[in-house]
């Protein structure tokens, strides 16, 4: 079985604004653009908080977004191979520091390749998934949920025509939020979810990827609660639209959490989930 699991007890947005954090966002880049900026943007006091990988032409792209605000160290990897990967998750889990926030899976050039991002705080009880078939990823998701885990992050990538996940589950504490995770979705299915779950659940998570020139996408919601920030939601952008919505939705005060991208016959379609800290407690909505 390919499947591996552990368990551990081109276009840059700025934003300015002093009423909320500083921000940088960009997408389509190679792997040394990729570096080239997030080294540029940790010198200047960003930190990463976002990073999706994904194919254009059968090499690796990279979509990230940056903030300017304070938290505890992190590591960020990108380009790791099968093997270096479960290495890099085995020497965390020895160390016991670093807790992993995001994994993502990508082909480049006919191989899977992984991101990571860790940060340094007290490490709960997760399990990582890697390299699972859709099957094998929802036996998993349901074995650790009656463990009591929550899933926290999937990553569905395309590998040579195949599709697998990678996910990160944390324990459950008690006061956690209620999750709710779908895969295999199309555009259509995605959406009509996102309308079952709008009154109860907000979208969290999207992982967006390809089969067969068709956009595919996973998703994570959460239990909504009294002061939640506004939220908007737009999945399977053209390129174009997205370069104009998120100037728009800057001025208006959301900020990118979530940026994912596929492809839909050959041409690029992109998913962001804007929040921002102001009106809480209004509903979001699904923008296409």
């Amino acid at each position: 079985s390919l499947a591996q699991f552990v368990v551990l007890t081109s276009f840059g947005f700025g934003s300015q604004s002093l009423a909320r954090p500083a921000y940088f966002t960009r997408h389509n880049m190679t792997g040394q653009q990729y570096q080239n900026e997030a080294n540029e943007r940790r010198a200047r006091g960003y930190r990463l908080k976002y990073v999706d990988g994904y194919t254009r032409s059968g090499r690796a792209r990279f979509a990230a977004i940056w903030e300017k605000v304070q938290g505890p160290g992190y590591i960020a990897r990108h380009g790791l191979t099968r093997s270096e990967f479960n290495q890099q998750i085995r020497e965390k889990i020895r160390g016991g520091e670093y807790q992993a926030i995001l994994v993502d899976g990508y082909e480049d050039n006919g191989k899977d390749r992984y991101a990571i991002i860790w940060e340094k705080r007290r490490v709960p009880t997760q399990a990582i998934g890697f390299m699972m078939t859709s099957d094998k990823y929802q036996e998993e998701y349901n074995r650790l949920k009656n463990k009591g885990y929550s899933i926290s992050y999937v990553s569905g990538y395309n590998i040579n025509g195949k599709v697998y996940y990678a996910a990160i589950w944390d324990k459950k504490n008690s006061g956690d939020r209620r999750k709710f995770a779908r895969h295999g979705m199309t555009y259509q299915a995605f959406k009509s979810e996102s309308g079952r779950q709008d009154r109860q659940m907000r979208l969290n998570h999207i992982s967006a990827y390809t089969s067969n020139g068709t956009p595919y996408y996973a998703a994570i919601w959460e239990e909504r609660r009294t002061g939640d920030p506004r939220q908007i939601n737009y999945i399977g952008a053209t390129t174009n639209s997205y370069n104009s919505d998120i100037l728009s939705n800057r001025q208006e005060g959301y900020l990118p959490s979530v940026i994912a991208s596929n492809n839909k016959n050959g041409k690029p379609r992109i998913s962001v989930i804007f929040r921002t800290e102001k009106n809480p407690q209004s509903s979001g909505k699904t923008c296409t």
